[in-house]
């Protein structure tokens, strides 16, 4: 579409029905009333390559990188705050997926490095060491039981009861089950997509 990009890369909506894009050019905004996009260039991140973006119950903005973890940024005060392996947030710095679970805790998935739950200043790290499939992640949702699903790069799916982990579809000596996409619908069904079947 004119204005954006012919890649995106990914988007997320803040409280005001404004619109944030990861696309091939950097990150673009579309407002909403206006209807105008325009570049979002905050100061110091011109030149990261952003790979997984979210709106948090407080509109602040988490934005998770390719190499330099993870960013969460202030929309009113107009500030960024870096979490990565550093400081102990995350086990990669190669983010793959950010979603909310139902306490509004940010759920990232990294690719190497497991799942990071981050809330109240802190991260939950869950890796293959402590159930999960495999650690490279393709993508996460939290079901409507407050369960979290990990869809992995070549071990199924992985899904956390808050205690243990249950994997489905495991590489068995077979073909590896690589589960890139997945979703709950209004009925309460679960749809995962895989690299041979859905």
């Amino acid at each position: 579409k004119e204005g954006l990009s012919r890649d995106v890369l990914g988007l997320a909506q803040d409280k005001n029905g404004n619109y944030l894009f990861i696309t091939d050019l950097g990150l673009k905004q579309l407002d909403s009333k206006s209807g105008i996009f325009s570049f979002f260039k905050p100061k110091g991140l011109d030149v990261v390559q952003f790979s997984a973006v979210l709106f948090d119950k407080h509109n602040t903005l988490w934005l998770g990188t390719v190499k330099e973890g993870l960013y969460s940024y202030n929309t009113e005060k107009e500030y960024f705050v870096r979490h990565d392996t550093l400081s102990g947030y995350l086990k990669s710095n190669f983010v793959t997926s950010l979603t909310l679970d139902k306490k509004g805790a940010i759920l990232a998935g990294t690719w190497g490095g497991g799942l990071s739950v981050v809330a109240d200043n802190q991260a939950t790290i869950l890796t293959e060491d402590k159930g999960l499939g495999e650690n490279k992640i393709r993508c996460a949702m939290v079901d409507d039981e407050g369960n979290i699903w990990a869809g992995t790069n070549q071990n199924g799916l992985s899904c956390y009861r808050g205690d243990r982990f249950e994997v489905f579809f495991k590489s068995r000596g077979g073909p590896n089950t690589q589960v890139g996409a997945v979703f709950g619908d209004s009925k309460g069904r679960m749809w995962f997509g895989a690299n041979n079947h859905i």
